[in-house]
């Protein structure tokens, strides 16, 4: 589905290459490679390497449960829920034990969280190759498909093509929609972390 959509998206550029004489298979190729170069290996790039950190922070998640543990018989700590205890007068031990519970079982679930984004990367590697084998194979074979639905389909001519030309301006609308938003998120993120310092 996604290489339909790419298609659908980068199509236009594969048309500005052919009306310059570039062959359609050529032209297909040119827009697969430009797009895997600057779309689908940065993606991919950016997952493997979350994975690759997932994969040394796992062993420090597990080992967080003695950390914690450690901390909390650590002098201060006992001397804060000491202090805690007279100022409020209740017996706050369990509500701290309570918090290093949470805490435990939150880390162990990260590294569960973790644990399964490693194990789904040999999975998105192969979505990535379907998706560029895919995207040359509509940019290619595109007309020929759209040209098969025109002549199969039950709306009337004009009602298909209608279709069709809101179906292509929603997957830009989408397309685009994602980078703006992204775009959005990271100046913000950005303007937040240089303000924090």
């Amino acid at each position: 589905m996604m290489s339909a959509v790419l298609a659908v998206l980068f199509f236009p550029i594969q048309e500005l290459l052919e009306r310059r004489r570039i062959k359609t298979p050529l032209a297909a190729g040119l827009v697969t490679g430009g797009v895997t170069l600057t779309v689908l290996v940065p993606i991919t790039l950016v997952l493997f390497s979350g994975a690759r950190l997932g994969l040394t922070q796992v062993g420090q998640v597990r080992d967080l449960k003695k950390y914690i543990a450690s901390a909390s018989q650590a002098k201060p700590v006992r001397e804060f829920v000491g202090k805690l205890t007279s100022l409020t007068g209740s017996d706050l031990s369990q509500l701290f034990a309570s918090l290093q519970e949470v805490l435990v079982s939150s880390a162990l679930k990260l590294a569960d969280w973790l644990t399964d984004l490693m194990a789904a990367v040999p999975g998105l590697l192969m979505a990535v190759v379907v998706t560029i084998i895919g995207l040359f194979f509509f940019l290619l074979d595109g007309r020929k498909m759209v040209g098969f639905l025109r002549a199969n389909s039950f709306f009337g001519q004009k009602e298909t093509t209608q279709l069709f030309r809101v179906s292509a301006r929603m997957c830009r609308s989408v397309i685009l929609a994602t980078v703006v938003a992204g775009a959005a998120q990271a100046l913000v993120f950005g303007l937040g972390m240089l303000i924090a310092g």
